[in-house]
């Protein structure tokens, strides 16, 4: 098995470590992550409620600081930490799954509110195994995308799509997702 060189020009290993090594460690610097965002979310709901600041709003007076002012002092996107305090304020801390913050604030925006309902899409999420970005798409409707190889797609349809698809392509993007009611 040949490695490529490394930058230094020594050869890489020829015995790396498995690839279950890399997936062990990330998931556990992901979940340190997480949990160092629920606190953040912690910090900044104690803040707003201790200021008495409604986030977005302009403050009270001129010494009144604000949520956005507190995220640059921590070098943060002021979003960024709305978005954990609002995941803190909704979910109950029993409720902190070990999917990322990520998945729980999709959940959480796509819940019209409701614990229940975001609890539902965060399992839906966990049975079928998807990351953040297939999530958000799952959300958007769209239920699968992907590459079909068209030589046999075409076979197998036997010309059905040939008014969509030119013979000449080798490859297609399929989109399937949920059809409005006027379409």
């Amino acid at each position: 098995m040949s490695h490529p060189a490394t930058e230094q020009g020594e050869a890489a290993p020829i015995n790396p470590r498995p690839y279950e090594y890399f997936v062990d460690r990330g998931v556990k610097l992901r979940t340190f992550r997480d949990n160092a965002a629920w606190e953040l979310g912690r910090l900044a709901a104690e803040f707003t409620e201790e200021y008495d600041i409604t986030p977005g709003r302009p403050p009270k007076d001129d010494q009144t600081p604000t949520l956005s002012a507190l995220a640059h002092d921590l070098d943060m996107r002021p979003e960024s930490l709305g978005q954990f305090r609002l995941c803190h304020l909704f979910y109950p801390e029993d409720q902190h799954t070990d999917q990322s913050l990520a998945h729980h604030d999709l959940a959480r925006r796509n819940s019209d509110g409701d614990l229940e309902n975001a609890l539902e899409l965060l399992d839906i999420a966990k049975q079928q195994h998807m990351s953040a970005a297939n999530f958000r798409q799952y959300l958007k409707g769209d239920y699968w995308s992907g590459v079909i190889d068209c030589k046999n797609w075409l076979q197998m349809m036997q010309g059905v799509f040939s008014a969509f698809v030119p013979f000449s392509a080798a490859r297609v993007r399929i989109t399937f997702s949920r059809v409005s009611e006027d379409e």
